[in-house]
């Protein structure tokens, strides 16, 4: 960038030069008389000055821009730097328990796991629902950079809890069942010391065996909105 600048600053003066010289050789043909000679000199001179000095001001223009911009950029990577180097990445997760063949599919209790190098705080699980049923969480106020909580569910058919709510071995039979067809989506949102986020999951069952597949981690997009009501296939 700086060489292109470099050879329009020489094109400018050599022009410039030129049309000095040229000014002076119509002036020394055109008028006999000095004063009107140089009367038209100090006006040509003018013009070339004037010029010269509308590409300083372009060229000071276009480096200032750029200076700036790649300052901008500086200081947005340096955010960003310091931001992933904060940010929590809480995942969900649900899987079966080992059991042995011929015993009925066990769940082990959902949990959450903060894998991300900061601290997360005000987590909250979002509602699945599906076919009248749905399964709700309790939300965990933080989690420390690596260390795991579990998560009390709630099971629920239209709008009813019973006494089997919490109970794994209902959970288990909701999801083996299709109650919850695979994969339904868990959404998790919390907070970072630098912003709000949240992960996205699929919980799937086949081939007795439930598990969790972590999708990604985005920008919440409205921190402290409730969460929407979850479709399932995949889909939000």
């Amino acid at each position: 960038m700086g060489g292109r600048w470099d050879l329009l600053v020489g094109v400018a003066v050599v022009t410039a030069v030129l049309l000095i010289w040229a000014a002076w050789y119509y002036t020394d043909s055109a008028f006999k008389d000095n004063l009107v000679r140089f009367d038209a000199l100090s006006t040509a001179a003018t013009a070339v000055g004037s010029f010269l000095a509308f590409i300083v001001l372009v060229i000071y223009t276009r480096e200032t821009y750029l200076l700036r911009k790649r300052s901008e950029e500086q200081v947005a990577a340096a955010q960003l730097q310091m931001e992933n180097q904060q940010r929590p990445v809480v995942v969900f997760e649900l899987s079966n328990a080992e059991v042995a063949l011929g015993t009925p599919l066990q769940l082990s209790p959902p949990s959450l796991r903060n894998v991300g190098p900061g601290p997360a705080f005000n987590i909250s699980i979002g509602t699945v629902k599906a076919n009248g049923h749905a399964l709700e969480f309790d939300g965990v106020p933080a989690l420390l950079s690596g260390a795991t909580s579990a998560v009390t569910f709630y099971l629920s058919a239209n709008g009813q809890r019973s006494g089997l709510s919490r109970c794994l071995s209902n959970l288990a039979h909701e999801v083996t069942s299709g109650t919850f067809p695979s994969p339904f989506r868990v959404i998790v949102k919390f907070d970072g010391l630098s912003g709000h986020y949240e992960t996205t999951h699929d919980v799937l069952y086949g081939g007795r065996s439930v598990y969790t597949t972590f999708l990604g981690i985005s920008a919440a997009q409205l921190p402290g909105k409730e969460f929407p009501d979850l479709s399932l296939h995949g889909l939000v």
